[in-house]
This record gives C-alpha cells, sequence and structure tokens, in this order.
C-alpha cells in the first residue's frame, strides 16, 4: 500500500524478529487493563474510504494547525467520530483514542487516558500520572463521546492544557459543553 509502519510498530517488529524477551515477560507480569491500545498507536483500524468530507477533514486539520484543543460537535450519526479518526490516521505523530461513550463503571475518563497512555503505570493519582505520562508528548490525544462524562473530560483535558505544553487534543461531542477550543 506504500504506507510506512510508525516507529512503535518497528520496534516491536524488531523485537519479534530480535526474539526479545522481554515480550513474554512484560504481557505475564501486566495487570489486566481495558482493551483500549497503547504504545503511541492506540487508533481502531478503517474499513472504508472517507468520502464526500474534504471539506470538514480541511477545518479540522486547520484548527489543529491552530489550536492544541479541537472539539467537533454534532448530532449522533453526523461522523464525528469517523472524521476524527480519520484526522489522527494522518498523523505521523503519536496518536491515542479513547471511547469515552464506551466506559463502563467504574472506569474513569482519568483510568481509560492512563490505560492507552501509558498501560504499565503505577502512578497513585490517575490525573497526574497521564499528564506526567504525556508532558514531553507532541502527539494526539482523541476522546470520543465527550457528552457522555462531560465533567471527567474537562477537567482531564483543562490537565492536560496545562502540564502537556506540546500535546494536541482531539474531542468528539454531541454538545458544545464538552470543551470549548
Amino acid at each position: 500500500l506504500g504506507i510506512e509502519p510508525s516507529p512503535s510498530l518497528r520496534r516491536v517488529q524488531q523485537a519479534v524478529l530480535s526474539q526479545d524477551p522481554a515480550l513474554l515477560s512484560s504481557a505475564a507480569d501486566e495487570p489486566a487493563r481495558p482493551a483500549l491500545g497503547g504504545g503511541g498507536r492506540s487508533l481502531p483500524g478503517i474499513a472504508t474510504r472517507l468520502v464526500g468530507r474534504v471539506a470538514e477533514l480541511d477545518a479540522a486539520r486547520s484548527a489543529l494547525a491552530a489550536s492544541r484543543l479541537v472539539t467537533l460537535v454534532g448530532p449522533m450519526g453526523a461522523g464525528k467520530t469517523r472524521l476524527a479518526m480519520e484526522v489522527a490516521h494522518q498523523r505521523s505523530a503519536e496518536v491515542w483514542f479513547v471511547a469515552v461513550e464506551d466506559l463502563a463503571a467504574p472506569t474513569t475518563v482519568a483510568d481509560a487516558v492512563l490505560a492507552v497512555v501509558a498501560p504499565t503505570s503505577r502512578a497513585a493519582d490517575v490525573t497526574t500520572g497521564v499528564v506526567d505520562a504525556l508532558a514531553d508528548s507532541d502527539g494526539l490525544l482523541v476522546l470520543d463521546g465527550a457528552e457522555q462524562r462531560v465533567e471527567e473530560v474537562v477537567e482531564i483535558a483543562t490537565r492536560l492544557m496545562k502540564g502537556c505544553p506540546a500535546l494536541q487534543l482531539l474531542v468528539t461531542s454531541r454538545t458544545r459543553s464538552a470543551c470549548r477550543d
């Protein structure tokens, strides 16, 4: 397809090819976490091509170029998630995806983000662990379905904007109150 694998995928491939024993021991030693991904590229796959959304895609990319926090707002079924995933898939930097709407209690948004960005973290304070894990990152964190947990999303976004000067957030929501740019 002419697509280059991400740096994290190349590292995993090299570890597999060299039969790195750390691959076996780390999987057995880690506690169970939500199956949300990790390692800098936690995006769900895209099964179809994005058709007819060139203007929206360009607008979303332009908004991210101008602001560290962008919220895609629209009614259910408008394609916010698909648009966010397309933007994220086109990035070469680290990208993490958290489906806020899929979280079941007692998992918090901060728990889910930490599971994605630092799956082996043992931080006593989860939000601080998230900020510490992303402090030096210039990647993109996608929080999908923020209207389901508005207060938690606003709290984690506020902390990340203050503590992670190069990190960008792309949030999808049915309501404008989730996060403001």
